[in-house]
């Protein structure tokens, strides 16, 4: 017997296997995201145009169905009811609207006719009911341009709390005496603009009063009326304004 021999019939001896490795997937080729998207989108107007047709006779019915919907006391009564909506919610905002004072103002004026700008910020603060004056010389009696913007910010309160709208407002007055007025508003700003840049408004100071009018009180979040020694309520009886003045002549 010769050396080497196995048993078993010849050719059966099985190749050796490899080191138990698992069989390897190729990867699927990846393609370029405009050819898959084109590929996707071909493949719903497929499905589009192999959908099946509403019938004739379901659309039909729809419709009837609508128009016998629209005769019936529910539908006039939601078209009234939404139409009521609609007149109130318009009649809220228009008083809002109404109640807030708009000025032409803005940003500063631009150069006049020598090219020359102004401008001046003063800060204080005023008491309920009550006026404090600022005055300011200009460097032309003629301007091609004046604006005054008073801004201001209710105090902070705690969060049961909640402060009611202060009142403020000025009027301006010029070196010749002419004078204006911006009425008093609660939406923390108001602003003036010269209306007239052609006349001479004379040398010397103009004169802006700020004005306070009511002090909205600190008040409970509810809305309810203050109790005696209620601690949450406290009275409000003044407030810091900012006027920011630019003119150009």
């Amino acid at each position: 017997m010769s050396e080497g021999h196995m048993g078993g019939a010849p050719g059966a001896e099985k190749p050796p296997e490899a080191g138990g490795l698992d069989a390897q997937v190729v990867p699927a080729e990846k393609k370029f995201f405009l050819v898959e998207y084109i590929q996707e989108m071909r493949k719903a107007f497929r499905w589009v145009r192999s959908a099946p047709k509403p019938e004739e006779g379901t659309l039909k019915k729809a419709k009837a169905g609508l128009r016998r919907w629209a005769k019936g006391k529910k539908a006039r009564f939601g078209v009234a009811a939404v139409v009521a909506i609609m007149v109130v919610s318009w009649g809220l905002f228009s008083a809002q609207a109404s109640s807030t004072a708009v000025y032409q103002g803005g940003g500063p004026p631009g150069p006049g006719p020598s090219g020359n700008t102004g401008n001046m910020t003063i800060a204080g603060v005023v008491d309920e009911d009550s006026t404090k004056a600022v005055n300011v010389t200009l460097n032309a009696t003629r301007l091609s341009g004046f604006t005054v913007t008073l801004t201001w910010t209710d105090e902070s309160v705690g969060a049961n709390q909640r402060n009611q709208p202060d009142q403020l407002g000025f009027t301006v007055m010029a070196p010749s005496g002419q004078n204006w007025t911006a009425p008093m508003s609660t939406s923390g700003t108001v602003n003036w603009k010269l209306d007239d840049t052609s006349k001479d408004y004379g040398a010397g100071a103009w004169t802006i009063t700020v004005q306070g009018g009511n002090m909205g009180d600190v008040q409970p979040i509810t809305g309810r009326p203050c109790l005696p020694l209620n601690l949450v309520c406290r009275p409000d009886t003044s407030n810091g304004w900012t006027l920011k003045m630019d003119w150009a002549w």
